[in-house]
């Protein structure tokens, strides 16, 4: 019976099998056409038409000393590394210029400082994706001068005047002034660079962001906004910003006191002041979800408002505060660590919400120096000074669910 039914399948299957001929279409041969396969895309030069940086190449010179010109707009692309004996690495002086170092080094045999990394002397030029190594060495014990040596003046540099320069991916190292220095203007961007032993300013741009300075001379970054950026100096302040700052770390290891971790006209925002001789943090505007210390100023110094933020001092003036906001502080924490310092929180304003501890003057202050009017709400201060005006909470106008402790003067 099985046997029957396989049978009878198999018929029907071969009654409407066809014969492989019958799908066969006219057409041309099969056969490929003689010779080599041409190419069906285009290429990366027509893609993106670049010029090499070698001598005879369209708008590139070359001279004696290495130093190569760019004087026509358009695409370039550095082939090795460069070693030039004076002068200026790469000089762009046309407008509209790109320029890609391909992961290659530019350095100078210079002994004195001489000349620039890069020179950039016309708008709208970007140069990305390489290293600048010089001869400049730092010596922290050095009485006279801690930046010798020879090789460039600055890494990157073009003057005030410029505008849209972008300048990303750049390592620059050894140089007796500046790293990179571009107009402040906002459309001036430095990013994703790293600047190291630097004789002067670390980075100047309108926007700095996602960069890593350090061993700087003077400023570690100046710009107008600066973003996700750490920032060292050895002689001036850490970060100084027109604008903004957020999300980064300035510090200085200078003594005096008119040089800040980060100092600021704008707010600063999730970042970390450090200074051993001025402010770890000073605002002319908002701090907020911050922290600053300081050795010789204020650990958080605001003309606006402070909030969510920490602030120590080991300063020994009466000026020396943990946290000194103008006009409010709110959520934070203010300590004054030297028994010859200032408050924990001092503020013209309302302390609300906070904890200031002092070994010098009052845990917390509201209406600072009795000038203006303050209030303390839902806060804490904690005074071990032991002068007459050393106070758990001195506050002009009122003060609500709060405490005050004081071993010298009043709670």
């Amino acid at each position: 019976m099985k046997t029957k039914t396989s049978l009878q399948t198999l018929a029907a299957l071969s009654a409407l099998a066809l014969p492989i001929t019958a799908f066969a279409q006219a057409g041309g041969p099969l056969d490929p056409p003689p010779g080599a396969p041409a190419p069906s895309m285009k290429s990366l030069d027509q893609m993106e038409p670049r010029t090499p940086l070698i001598d005879g190449a369209p708008g590139v010179d070359v001279s004696p000393n290495g130093t190569i010109t760019i004087s026509a707009t358009g695409s370039y692309y550095l082939t090795e590394n460069l070693t030039v004996s004076e002068g200026d690495g790469v000089a762009i002086n046309a407008p509209g210029v790109t320029l890609d170092l391909r992961g290659f080094t530019i350095t100078s045999t210079f002994a004195s400082p001489n000349g620039n990394g890069v020179s950039i002397n016309a708008n709208h030029v970007s140069v990305y994706n390489g290293h600048i190594i010089s001869g400049t060495t730092f010596d922290p014990d050095s009485p006279d001068d801690q930046f010798t040596g020879g090789g460039f003046n600055n890494g990157v540099i073009a003057d005030e005047t410029r505008t849209s320069i972008r300048i990303r991916d750049i390592s620059v190292s050894g140089c007796d002034a500046a790293g990179i220095i571009a107009g402040l203007t906002i459309s001036n961007l430095v990013e994703s660079c790293t600047v190291q032993t630097v004789g002067s300013i670390g980075i100047q741009a309108g926007i700095v962001r996602d960069c890593n300075v350090s061993q700087c001379g003077n400023v570690g970054i100046v710009a107008d906004t600066v973003m996700n950026c750490r920032a060292e100096s050895t002689g001036a302040s850490g970060i100084v910003s027109f604008g903004t700052v957020n999300n980064s770390y300035g510090s200085t290891s200078a003594s005096l006191e008119f040089f800040h971790g980060i100092s600021s006209t704008g707010i600063v925002n999730n970042s970390y002041g450090k200074s051993d001789g001025g402010d770890g943090i000073i605002s002319s505007s908002t701090v907020n979800n911050s922290y600053g210390i300081s050795d010789g100023g204020n650990g958080i110094r605001s003309a606006g408002t402070v909030s969510n933020s920490y602030g120590y001092t080991n300063g020994d003036s009466v000026f020396d505060d943990g946290i000194r906001g103008t006009r409010s502080v709110s959520n934070s924490y203010g300590f004054s660590d030297h028994v010859d310092g200032g408050h924990g929180i001092a503020s013209l304003g309302t302390v609300s919400n906070s904890y200031g501890v002092t070994s010098g003057l009052s845990g917390i202050r509201a209406g600072e120096n009795f000038s203006n009017g303050g209030n303390v709400i839902n806060s804490t201060g904690v005074s071990t000074g032991v002068s007459g005006s050393s106070h758990g909470i001195a506050a002009f106008f009122t003060v609500n669910a709060s405490f005050g402790s004081s071993i010298s003067g009043d709670g």
